[in-house]
């Protein structure tokens, strides 16, 4: 009852007092606003780089591609980082492995870190990051693509010279410029996942990332074969109701007549597309075998020894 009549109390005099009132409200106010700032500051997950250097796809202004990070996962057991990206050139076809060239950079001194990207498959990069110590705050990935863009590519007869080579020295600043790219994985960001990673030499890694495209290939197998299979029942299906129709035209009159053979005829189209996206159903079969076909040969390579790794990259220091 004494609380009661104290908040009462309270209550009365801060209706009466004024400027008591706004008093209390702007320190409740500010009181709030510099908690969030004193934990945002203090929080260890802050973030601290702008969204378009934390963005996870990049494209290079040069105009000959695009790289997705699609994830990160570091291991503190195995002080292993993993990272999956996914390439794709100007007319949506992978970026070729060959002509891109990777340097990662740590402004932490302790870090000590090597780097193996090991093309997986087509479109897919894997980048393994070994020694890597859990306080490593944030590693900057750069990218670079010597690849042409097919659209900067002239065979038209310059008139003059001079304005020729200007194009030239632009043309080849331009490209300079615009042919990197860079990712930024840092501990304070929310896109890091932490999982333990089992320690495997870059062999056992690839081929573990290999077998895992080959059963995805195969899920893809089998839901094309399971849509071929429901489209089928669709054309029986088509089929059955065109008998159908077909039985009834005897008791029709002519203008039902009409209305019928419309019927039928939409039906046919229906039966005409189906078999058209079984084709590219087949087509798409064709190539998922030939995909694992492939894959299968590659894990052959590795486990026998024959297949080239390129030379593990050191870390440089950017300070």
């Amino acid at each position: 009852m004494k609380i009661i009549r104290y908040l009462k109390g309270l209550r009365k005099k801060l209706r009466q007092q004024v400027i008591l009132r706004k008093f209390l409200v702007f320190m409740l106010l500010f009181g709030s606003w510099a908690t969030l700032v004193i934990c945002g500051l203090t929080s260890d997950r802050r973030q601290v780089y702008s969204e378009k250097l934390m963005a996870t796809e990049q494209s290079f202004d040069n105009g000959t591609g695009t790289i997705d990070l699609k994830s990160q996962v570091y291991s503190e057991e195995s002080k292993t980082l993993l990272l999956n990206f996914e390439t794709k050139n100007q007319s949506g076809a992978a970026i070729d492995p060959s002509n891109l060239s990777w340097v990662f950079y740590s402004k932490n001194p302790d870090v000590h870190a090597t780097m193996e990207v090991i093309p997986i498959i087509d479109n897919k990069i894997t980048v393994v990051v070994k020694n890597l110590p859990k306080n490593f705050d944030a590693l900057a990935f750069q990218v670079t693509n010597s690849g042409v863009n097919a659209d900067d590519i002239s065979i038209n007869i310059e008139t003059s010279s001079s304005s020729n080579s200007d194009k030239i020295s632009k043309k080849k600043s331009a490209d300079d410029e615009g042919n990197e790219i860079q990712f930024i994985v840092t501990t304070k960001g929310d896109q890091l996942k932490y999982k333990k990673l089992d320690t495997l030499t870059r062999q056992e890694l690839t081929s573990s990332e290999i077998q895992k495209e080959i059963k995805f290939q195969e899920g893809q197998k089998a839901k094309l074969k399971k849509a071929i299979k429901n489209i089928r029942k669709l054309i029986e299906e088509d089929n059955s109701k065109i008998r159908e129709l077909q039985k009834e035209e005897t008791y029709l009159t002519t203008d039902q007549k009409e209305d019928n053979l419309a019927k039928i005829g939409q039906l046919n189209s229906e039966i005409e597309s189906y078999k058209k996206n079984i084709e590219q159903a087949q087509k798409n079969i064709q190539k998922v075998e030939e995909r694992i076909k492939m894959l299968e040969k590659k894990d052959a390579a590795i486990k026998s020894g024959k297949f080239k790794f390129s030379d593990p990259i050191q870390v440089k220091h950017n300070n």
